[in-house]
């Protein structure tokens, strides 16, 4: 038995909205972003997003979705929602992530122009030292700083 729930996504000049009511008599869907999505079997979901579709509406059946309080569009300011619900930790935590990608890719670009072979754990270290510990000199540019790091996590580094 599948109890897996559906939505019904459907393209809106304002972003992706769901299907959130249901009128069977006279077969008319509704969707808002103020609404929660109403969730539905597979077989229902797939038949709803063809009648849609027939009508000239883009629409997509959904597997899951992130439910949240207020919108459901898919927008960027829904991002701007989940970070407004994390902490202060939480929120240093994915800019510290997401910075760390960065950096990761620039060493690695770095490593590669300067022919520097620097293993995944030289990597680490200097992501660490950059991000987590703060060593760099505000005199410096970036790319100068990444250098300083990149050199001296090479001279322990064993490849």
């Amino acid at each position: 038995m599948n109890n897996k729930k559906y939505y019904v996504g459907v393209r809106t000049d304002d972003g992706m909205m769901f299907v959130t009511e249901i009128e069977n008599s006279n077969r008319i869907c509704y969707w808002s972003k103020d609404s929660k999505p109403l969730a539905m079997s597979k077989s229902v979901a797939d038949d709803i997003a063809l009648g849609l579709t027939w009508n000239g509406n883009n629409a997509v059946v959904v597997e899951s979705i992130i439910e949240q309080t207020d919108h459901f569009t898919g927008r960027p300011t829904d991002i701007q929602v989940l970070i407004n619900r994390l902490s202060a930790k939480e929120k240093d935590d994915l800019y510290r992530s997401l910075w760390a990608e960065h950096v990761r890719e620039d060493v690695e670009s770095f490593c590669e122009s300067e022919d520097i072979d620097l293993s995944e754990n030289g990597i680490d270290f200097v992501i660490e030292q950059y991000i987590y510990e703060g060593r760099y000199d505000c005199n410096r540019s970036y790319w100068d700083n990444l250098r300083w790091l990149v050199e001296e996590a090479a001279k322990t580094d064993k490849v």
